[in-house]
Formats: C-alpha cells, structure tokens, sequence
C-alpha cells in the first residue's frame, strides 16, 4: 500500500546505514550522540513499523471474516437459484442469480484484498526483523564506540604522562638552572669570603701593629731610651 511506502523506503535507508562509517564518525567527534541519533531514528522508525503491521494484521483478521460471510452467503444464494428453479420461479431465480452475480464479484475482491493484505504483513513484518537486527548491532557499536573512547581517553591520559616524565628526565634544563643556582651560590660566598678576608686581615695588621709596637716600648724602656711617640695610623 502507498502509506507503507514511505515507512518501507525509511526503514530500508536505515538499515542500509554503514554502522561502522558511523562508528569512526563517532569517533572523530568524540561523541555517542552521533549513536544515539541513528538509534532514536531507528526507535521511531520500529514503532512506525509495529503500528503499520498491526493494522494489516487486523485488517487481514475483518477481510477473512468477511470473506467467510460472503463464502457463506454465496452458497446460500446459489443453492436458492437451484431451487427457484426447481420450483418454475425463474424470475425470481434470475433476480436471485443477480444478487449471487455480485456477491461473487465481493468475493472475488475480499480475495484478492486478503492475498494483499497478507503480503503487506509479511513485507513489514520482514522489514520489523531487519530494523531489529540493524538495532542490535548499533546497540553493541555504541557500547564498542563508548569502550574505545574511555582506551583513547586512557592513552591520551598515559600519553600526557609519558610526556610529563620526559619532562622530568630531560636533564638539560634542570642541569642549568642547577649550575646558575651553584654559580649564584658561589658567588655570594665569595663576596661573604672576600669581605670577611678583608676585615680579618684589617683587624690582624692593627693588632699585629699593637704587638710590635709593645715589643720596642719594652726594648726602650730596658734601654733607657726615651720612647718616641708613635705616628697617627694614616690607614684609618
């Protein structure tokens, strides 16, 4: 029938689908939405399916009860032919053939509308099984999609820290941060070194000084001699 065309063609272009060309879309997107959507179309396109099937399937159900009544009810009437005619009544066994003449034509047409009828349950029912295998197996390429996701989400988490600990072992940088750190450190105990040489030295030179000059006061006076007095220190 025209109305289960369309629904038919839908369902066809669904499952001809390539569900692995979806899967690396998925993929490429990061996305199980790209899942979803097909199974969404495929879940309306199924319910489509079921109700149009059921229709036929109850419509076949009213054209065999008919076509029993009318099996029924042209065996009534051929058999009253055959009698009227038994009984000299030939116009009203015409009148009668009449009524039989389109009670088969009914009968013809129940038939055929049943053959029909049949055949559109067969073909969507046939089309239900196929959307239903196609939807299985999107279902398990979407839990294949979500497993390949987490391991591609793990190798990038592995990845970063791989990278993370070539960073560490790269021992170029570090070795020249640490050798500016020594170099500064050096430095600054060189300048503390210099500064304190040189005040030690200063305050060695003034109390060496002292004794020396001590020394020869003690000469003098064992000599009797008059001490000079000492010149200014011109160092201060």
């Amino acid at each position: 029938m025209a109305g289960y065309t369309s629904i038919l063609d839908r369902v066809s272009l669904l499952i001809s689908a390539n569900v692995n060309a979806l899967l690396d879309r998925a993929l490429s997107l990061n996305r199980v939405a790209v899942f979803d959507e097909y199974l969404n179309r495929m879940a309306e396109a199924y319910e489509s399916l079921q109700t149009a099937e059921g229709i036929e399937r109850g419509r076949t159900r009213t054209l065999l009860r008919q076509l029993e009544e009318t099996e029924a009810e042209v065996a009534r009437l051929d058999s009253d032919v055959d009698r009227l005619l038994q009984k000299g009544e030939r116009g009203l066994a015409a009148a009668r053939q009449a009524v039989l003449n389109t009670k088969l034509g009914l009968l013809e047409d129940l038939r055929e509308n049943l053959a029909q009828s049949q055949r559109e349950a067969e073909k969507l029912a046939e089309a239900k099984a196929k959307l239903q295998a196609q939807i299985e197996v999107a279902r398990a390429k979407r839990q294949e999609f979500i497993s390949l996701l987490e391991q591609k989400r793990a190798s990038e988490l592995r990845l970063k820290a791989q990278e993370g600990v070539r960073g560490l072992g790269d021992t170029t940088r570090t070795d020249t941060l640490l050798e500016r750190a020594r170099q500064d450190l050096e430095i600054a105990q060189g300048k503390e070194e210099a500064a304190r040489d040189t005040l030690e030295a200063r305050i060695d030179e003034l109390l060496g000084a002292d004794e020396i000059e001590q020394q020869l006061a003690a000469r003098e006076a064992r000599l009797g001699l008059t001490p000079r007095p000492s010149l200014p220190d011109r160092t201060l």
